[in-house]
């Protein structure tokens, strides 16, 4: 698989999603998207989390489920999905289905990648996850290099 950033046939690439983002959740002296969200990526028209102070993520399900579990959290429907993101983060961003991959350091979460998609639930494609899955794998690599 080529490198995330240069996937032309990934979720984001396609059209189909919205945006999607890293960073890390647990910078207690910020926001969590502002000031450390490492990367982001938007379809034109997409609302960027990058600048918003308001809404805090980590009061969730969806990053309790990341927090505990090392496996991906793919929402073909947030709306209704187990661990759903709080309603007001959804209708901010327009988000209605989204897959978020964990980034662990010493069995902690250090950052989260995330790719949304807006107009309603989506029925994620293999590539989508496996483009997720490598995407998650590399930043993990990144964030653990000595600065």
């Amino acid at each position: 698989m080529p490198d995330w950033k240069e996937n032309r046939d990934g979720p984001i690439a396609d059209g189909r999603a919205s945006g999607g983002h890293g960073g890390n959740p647990d910078d207690a002296t910020r926001s969590w998207a502002r000031g450390r969200l490492r990367r982001q990526s938007l379809v034109e028209g997409a609302r960027s989390v990058r600048d918003d102070r308001t809404l805090d993520p980590r009061a969730g399900a969806t990053f309790r489920f990341l927090a505990e579990n090392d496996g991906l959290l793919i929402q073909d429907d947030a709306a209704t999905h187990e661990y759903a993101p709080p309603r007001e983060l959804r209708e901010r961003y327009g988000m209605r289905a989204q897959m978020l991959g964990p980034i662990k350091g010493d069995g902690q979460l250090i950052g989260i990648v995330s790719v949304h998609h807006g107009p309603g639930p989506r029925k994620w494609r293999d590539a989508d996850i496996a483009a997720l899955e490598h995407a998650v794998a590399q930043a993990a690599v990144i964030v653990a290099a000595p600065a």
